[in-house]
């Protein structure tokens, strides 16, 4: 089943859009890949991928983090293959907005929490009168609006981040497309919303995005490529209403041999001095410095085995703790960036790919041929550190 996932994440296209199975099931993880917590803190976002079509779509499932039960009513489907999940937090603090990106029909779908009630809610419309939510039109949006010569040439969309501008007054999504190679920047409007922005052409593969620090007035943002040995490097700014981006030269890393499958996820240090990434030739953590002036040192590459996919970053008593899922070795790494080792090595469920870490020292893994979330304890002062400590849905 591995190797079939690594074929479909890259080929899929070729079914897209065709009639699926089944009406989805709200109660249920199926193929979960993306996983994201909410800014407030009480809520986790799981994505359930579709990824056999067994079902007429994908699924967004919060689930509360103090009883980790589903929120009950509370799921939406989404277009089928969707894959990472983000979500901003509204500047009133009452509510947020989640994005999905969703590789049959090639678009980004998205969701607004809503905390007027008792419980929190998602609400994206409701197509077809289904039993679970269907997002509708209004809540989807193709990524490239801009140049001319980009429009269309966004398919397959997989990598998805926030981001902010230099003087941190507006917000955006970033969306890479895995079959094209475009990176669209689409800003959010004042109901976070996602509007038509602009797009640059990097290469086909992207995976995972994330916001850097801001180098001569412009933003930075990363890009990893699973195609290629590269992370993409693009700096973006904003005049007005207008988004600009411009593309820089590449980072990549010396290699012994080459095996077609490179980068996968991205994570950022909190002062942002530090880009972290998981490479798969050969399996590591790639720890970069990034540097005052915009250039960036290899602090060096820490060996790991097996199939890295996500990556995320934890606070610790020394400094950051940086964990990665390894899919194949069903398991999570405990990275330690400055010394550059491994600290420690978590056995989990089968296929680990996304992860997410909340602000309470718990650590969210996407367990995608298990159907379920495994929650890992990292905080280092717990008796229960580097434990699993729970399961969603519990076995």
């Amino acid at each position: 089943m591995r190797a079939a996932f690594t074929f479909v994440l890259a080929v899929f296209t070729a079914c897209a859009s065709q009639p699926r199975g089944g009406a989805v099931d709200p109660t249920r993880l199926d193929w979960p890949i993306g996983v994201a917590v909410d800014p407030a803190g009480d809520l986790l976002y799981v994505v359930s991928s579709n990824f056999d079509a067994g079902r007429t779509g994908s699924t967004v499932l919060p689930i509360r983090l103090d009883t980790l039960e589903p929120l009950p009513g509370s799921a939406v489907e989404v277009g089928s293959f969707a894959g990472e999940v983000a979500v901003a937090a509204a500047g009133d603090g009452r509510g947020a907005m989640g994005y999905v990106a969703v590789r049959d029909g090639d678009q980004v779908e998205f969701f607004a929490v809503d905390r007027s009630g008792e419980t929190p809610a998602l609400r994206c419309g409701d197509e077809g009168g289904t039993p679970v939510p269907r997002c509708d039109p209004d809540h989807r949006v193709s990524p490239a609006g801009s140049p001319p010569d980009l429009v269309g040439l966004d398919r397959d969309p997989f990598a998805l981040g926030l981001g902010e501008s230099p003087d941190a007054r507006s917000r955006w999504l970033y969306v890479g497309s895995i079959l094209d190679g475009t990176l669209s920047i689409l800003p959010l409007d004042a109901g976070l919303a996602p509007r038509p922005g602009t797009a640059v052409l990097l290469s086909p593969g992207l995976h995972s995005v994330v916001d850097g620090p801001v180098v001569a007035g412009r933003r930075r943002v990363y890009v990893s490529n699973r195609l290629s040995n590269a992370i993409h490097v693009v700096d973006v700014t904003q005049d007005g209403h207008d988004v600009a981006a411009r593309v820089l030269d590449s980072l990549a890393v010396g290699q012994v041999s080459a095996t077609g499958d490179y980068f996968r996820g991205l994570a950022m240090s909190r002062d942002r001095r530090t880009l972290v990434a998981a490479l798969r030739s050969p399996a590591s953590l790639v720890v970069l410095d990034l540097l005052p002036g915009g250039e960036v040192g290899l602090r060096g590459l820490v060996p790991l085995h097996g199939d890295p996919a996500g990556v995320a970053v934890a606070a610790s008593g020394a400094g950051e703790r940086v964990y990665v899922t390894d899919f194949s070795g069903d398991s999570v790494y405990c990275v330690d960036p400055s010394l550059l080792e491994v600290v420690d090595r978590i056995p989990v469920d089968a296929g680990p790919y996304g992860i997410t870490i909340s602000g309470t020292g718990r650590a969210f893994v996407t367990a995608f041929e298990d159907h379920r979330i495994v929650v890992v304890d990292v905080d280092e002062t717990s008796p229960t550190w580097h434990q699993v400590v729970a399961r969603i849905p519990s076995k």
